[in-house]
């Protein structure tokens, strides 16, 4: 048999390259996952290729995947068979090259897809953000607890105690805003053990509406060169039962005054 030529070694043939197999064979009777469940997770695909946090495609994956149950098949096999359709683009290649070494353990799949997306820079960065956290101008505690609680669950767990979360929190808010927690805590608030912290954080949170911690909490989505609206104040005609002009009508009486004055020295932080 006469040896190939370079070009006949060279030629393509029509075999390509398979992947290993995501898994074991499941054995269930009547397995199937319907295509419209997979169009769902395609919905929800992560690229690699903008601003995605891999934890939260993972945690928005794992509440997806816990609405589908299989007789007979682990939560964990269900959430392999359908992780790489959960991909595209460079995160899809990423995956098909490093499936075949985890051998069907979806724990060690889910750790090296956080440490290829989310390398051990970004952990730092994320714990240097979380111990020198400060309020911003004009956030009030409810969305500054929100930010806090959202920057702390962007990342892996970074085994820093409950107690130094809260410590770090209440030292990175202004003086006036750490008083009015002080007295809603009862006096202090570092005196609360953390779990009657966080909640007292939490019953704070709720009393803020989330569309207003959001906007205080990103104030740069909301900065707009346009004048706000103005409207034409009516004019009121003078009376004549009592005598007084537009301008005397128009002038708060010594009662509201003092109201005023009292609201603006007591302003609602919370």
């Amino acid at each position: 048999m006469e040896p190939q030529s370079i070009f006949q070694l060279s030629t393509p043939l029509g075999e390509i390259y398979e992947p290993p197999p995501s898994s074991e064979p499941i054995l269930t009777a009547g397995y199937e996952i319907h295509p419209e469940f997979i169009s769902m997770v395609r919905e929800k695909s992560f690229s690699s290729l903008g601003q995605e946090n891999p934890y939260h495609h993972l945690r928005e994956f794992e509440q997806l995947c816990s609405c589908l149950k299989i007789r007979g098949m682990k939560q964990e096999t269900v959430r392999w068979k359908l992780f790489p359709f959960s991909l595209h683009e460079r995160a899809k290649q990423w995956c098909t090259s490093t499936v075949g070494y985890v051998n069907g353990d979806w724990e060690k799949l889910r750790d090296r897809f956080c440490l290829a997306f989310f390398p051990v820079t970004h952990i730092t960065t994320v714990r240097v953000e979380i111990l020198s956290f400060q309020q911003i101008n004009k956030e009030s505690i409810g969305a500054a607890w929100s930010r806090f609680t959202s920057l702390v669950q962007s990342g892996p767990t970074l085994s820093i105690p409950d107690y130094v979360l809260l410590q770090h929190f209440h030292t990175g808010l202004d003086r006036e805003s750490a008083f009015y927690l002080d007295i809603t805590a009862g006096g202090s608030f570092m005196h609360k053990s953390p779990a009657e912290g966080k909640e007292i954080l939490n019953r704070i949170s709720e009393n803020t509406s989330f569309v207003r911690r959001y906007v205080e909490s990103h104030p740069e989505a909301f900065v707009s060169g346009r004048e706000e609206p103005s409207f034409a104040k009516p004019e009121l005609e003078p009376s004549t039962s009592s005598g007084l002009t537009k301008e005397s009508s128009l002038e708060p009486s010594p009662d509201s005054k003092e109201i005023l004055i009292a609201a603006a020295a007591n302003p609602n932080r919370i």
